[in-house]
């Protein structure tokens, strides 16, 4: 079997089990399989397939087909600028939280000099977030990454070792809310769980597989807000600021929030569909 019998197999099954885009989603199941460029599957079309890898890209498919999530089959997953390793257990990393790194470096860039940072990612799930960010900081600069789940912080650690950052990250294993970090921190990112119980815009899938420790919160889906606001307004340096993804139609209570634990220069930020994705708020 060719590669291009292949991706026609792997797509008419797709289509079969009712998926979106199944030409899509055959293409990229195969590109992230045989580890290869999108050019390849047309460059390469004729090149014959080993059993071995046939019978991979079927159980891949047969997972697919039950929309079983292609980044836990693959165990990476693309996020700014680097490739992070991510495993069932652990929240897959989305494009539109590329917004949170992009923003506290912006924050940080404003500063002058920079100079060194330290800060925390608080429910650092795979790393992602945090370590894109400390990736582009001087090397003197130190990541604090928190997180309950103790997969979570042995995937964060791996993306950092992988990622040559070892040094400058300390993982803590722990409820964010009870730990005190050993210094002021210059900045607070969090990509908080913050999706309501019962929420019918979530999709199946994402219910299904992906951790539930990392997508739902309580209080309408603003539990960890409060929480991780209120513990963020202890431990900042005067003048460091605040940062968190929220939900869609989540801007205005999350101000109210931010605003009650005496945060300032409060504002959202809309993600490339035009939700308000990034809110941002600076302790005085």
């Amino acid at each position: 079997m060719t590669l291009a019998e292949l991706e026609l197999e792997t797509r008419t099954k797709l289509k079969n089990a009712k998926l979106d885009d199944p030409a899509f989603e055959a293409r990229q199941l195969l590109i992230e399989l045989l580890q290869i460029e999108a050019t390849d599957l047309l460059l390469k079309s004729e090149q014959v397939m080993s059993s071995s890898t046939i019978d991979h890209a079927r159980e891949w498919t047969k997972k697919r087909c039950d929309e079983f999530p292609l980044a836990y089959l693959s165990r990476r997953r693309g996020f700014y600028k680097h490739t992070f390793y991510v495993e069932p257990g652990v929240l897959i990393p989305r494009p539109e939280t590329e917004l949170l790194v992009t923003h506290a470096l912006a924050i940080v860039q404003a500063r002058q000099p920079p100079g060194d940072i330290a800060f925390a990612d608080l429910g650092s799930g795979s790393g992602c977030v945090g370590l894109s960010v400390l990736s582009e900081l001087p090397s003197s600069s130190r990541l604090y990454a928190v997180d309950v789940s103790p997969q979570a912080i042995n995937v964060t650690r791996k993306n950092a070792e992988q990622l040559g950052l070892s040094g400058q990250v300390q993982c803590i294993m722990q409820d964010a809310v009870t730990w005190t970090p050993p210094q002021p921190l210059d900045f607070v990112l969090a990509n908080p769980p913050y999706i309501a119980v019962g929420d019918p815009q979530l999709h199946p899938a994402v219910e299904k597989y992906e951790p539930a420790l990392a997508l739902f919160a309580a209080a309408d889906g603003f539990e960890f807000l409060n929480s991780w606001a209120e513990w963020s307004a202890r431990h900042l340096r005067p003048g460091g600021f605040v940062i968190f993804e929220i939900g869609s139609g989540q801007s205005a209570r999350a101000q109210d929030i931010m605003a009650s634990n005496g945060f300032v220069s409060i504002q959202s930020f809309q993600d490339l569909a035009g939700i308000k994705r990034v809110i941002h708020g600076q302790k005085l």
